[in-house]
């Protein structure tokens, strides 16, 4: 199967398992616990992860820039992003090695970004520990 063909069937995958998932949603449930959130701790929960988000985005910028990279922040948030999505969408965050080919387009050797992906996993579970 040509990559292309792949892609396609991926993404009707998708939209059909999404429309399946909507499917089973009770919806009059679903708006009933909506009106029950208080709006001030939703706006403050989302405020908390897109900081989080940010402050791992820096942390990876900063772990790249010591390997050499000249990316920006710009372009060091938009890896971060995109390895989170995969990490979300794949069995143990394996997806977040997606980062790796990001960073060949850099210089960054597939050994070293590696290394990067694992120490910034590393980092995340010290954070933890210490919280």
């Amino acid at each position: 199967m040509h990559r292309r063909n792949a892609l396609q069937l991926l993404k009707i995958i998708g939209i059909l398992l999404f429309l399946w998932i909507l499917a089973r949603i009770d919806l009059s449930a679903l708006m009933e616990t909506a009106a029950q959130a208080r709006v001030e701790l939703l706006l403050a929960a989302i405020a908390l992860v897109f900081a989080t988000y940010f402050l791992k985005a820096l942390r990876w910028h900063t772990m790249i820039r010591a390997m050499g990279s000249q990316q920006s922040f710009a372009q060091s948030w938009r890896i971060y992003l995109l390895g989170l999505f995969f990490g979300l969408i794949t069995p143990g965050k394996l997806g977040e090695f997606g980062k790796v080919a990001y960073l060949r387009r850099d210089g960054i050797s597939t050994k070293l970004g590696c290394a990067l992906v694992i120490l910034d996993r590393i980092a995340d579970v010290i954070t933890i520990s210490v919280l």
